[in-house]
């Protein structure tokens, strides 16, 4: 399993840094971590139905959206890619929230 994340903003303020994709490959994991990995996954629904998209309630359509911070998180798990576009709001999911912690403390950049 390989997972690609992408800011496309960073909030009220652009920091290049920040912007640059992380991705985390199940492969270069340990066997502990790769299954913890997979159980993120599956928690945050990423795989769920035909047309999952957890961020569908959380994209952000108020005054000052502009504000929030803009992530797409990109799944590969075999021959199945999902692709899940992601706001501040949606970002509050607690399932959604740790499988983003975990690829932050275990992307290579």
């Amino acid at each position: 399993m390989r997972i690609t994340l992408e800011r496309l903003s960073t909030g009220a303020a652009f920091f290049p840094g920040l912007a640059k994709p992380v991705v985390v490959d199940s492969k270069a994991l340990s066997p502990a971590a790769a299954m913890e990995l997979e159980k993120l996954v599956e928690a945050a629904k990423i795989f769920d139905g035909p047309d999952a998209d957890p961020s569908a309630a959380g994209r952000p359509s108020a005054r000052g959206a502009a504000d929030y911070e803009q992530k797409i998180v990109t799944v590969e798990r075999g021959d199945d890619v999902r692709t899940v576009h992601l706001s501040d709001l949606a970002s509050k999911s607690a399932d959604i929230q740790a499988l983003l912690n975990f690829v932050e403390k275990n992307s290579k950049r």
